[in-house]
């Protein structure tokens, strides 16, 4: 068997899904908030029709519902808050583009500060290299806010709801990647695989939460249930953790890595 892979992006990735899957008492209460129509969590990975590229991005921080979403407003499944162009550029302000909030919002998502990474997930030529964010405006009527950046971006590659991904400062091309493996490189199969096992679990009271690892080996999904023992007289106290091992090789997108230091 192969050794854990071992890049920031993949490390970051498991932090994130090992954090939102613990407790699953919690992860079972989120639903996202799409055109007035919510959908439970459960209820998107109980459906054998959905990928994990399509259910991850049913769940970003432009879809955050007002009462079931964690406090910080970012993406459930990605490590970044995703947010679709409301407003383009204007003359005589064509660094500054306008985002508005989901209904029942006010706070702007945690990733969307200073120093954030960010890229446009619908056309990778946006933004020129170099680009950083100047200011955030504060959250105005009807949840509006605006993102002046350094550089104007090429306005023919910007179009009104693409989806920009704001993110932690040296994991800018993270979710491009991640969204590259999970269209191209992971087989069917094998998003089915974790998206069942993760659905049995949530729908499961008895899984308190999951765990997620990546090994670099020929690429099979690996689900296992741990019991769990009682702290004071180790005996099964009926609960179980559900640990989860993808074996693949790294991704094939084309979007370079990011910095490893």
């Amino acid at each position: 068997m192969g050794g854990l892979i071992q890049t920031k992006g993949t490390q970051r990735l498991a932090k994130l899904f090992n954090n939102r899957f613990d407790p699953l008492s919690t992860a079972r209460s989120w639903a996202n908030n799409i055109d007035g129509a919510q959908t439970n969590l459960c209820a998107a990975f109980r459906n054998p029709g959905v990928n994990l590229l399509t259910l991850s991005d049913g769940f970003i921080a432009q879809y955050a519902s007002a009462a079931t979403w964690p406090n910080n407003g970012n993406d459930l499944l990605y490590p970044s808050a995703t947010m679709t162009v409301q407003v383009l550029p204007a003359a005589g302000s064509l660094n500054r583009i306008g985002f508005k909030l989901p209904p029942g919002r006010t706070n702007i998502p945690g990733h969307i500060q200073a120093n954030a990474s960010f890229r446009n997930l619908d056309n990778r030529r946006t933004f020129p290299a170099g680009t950083t964010i100047s200011s955030i405006s504060a959250v105005g009527a009807g949840g509006t806010f605006t993102v002046t950046f350094s550089q104007n971006p090429n306005l023919a590659n910007l179009a009104l709801s693409d989806r920009i991904s704001f993110g932690l400062e040296k994991h800018g091309q993270l979710v491009r990647r991640w969204r590259w493996y999970l269209a191209h490189d992971l087989q069917p199969e094998n998003h089915a695989a974790i998206r069942s096992a993760i659905s049995s679990a949530l729908d499961d009271n008895d899984f308190t939460k999951i765990t997620f690892q990546t090994i670099e080996e020929t690429q099979r999904v690996i689900a296992n249930a741990q019991r769990q023992t009682d702290n004071t007289n180790d005996e099964f106290d009926g609960t179980f953790i559900l640990n989860i091992i993808l074996l693949t090789q790294q991704t094939t997108a084309p979007d370079p890595l990011d910095p490893q230091q």
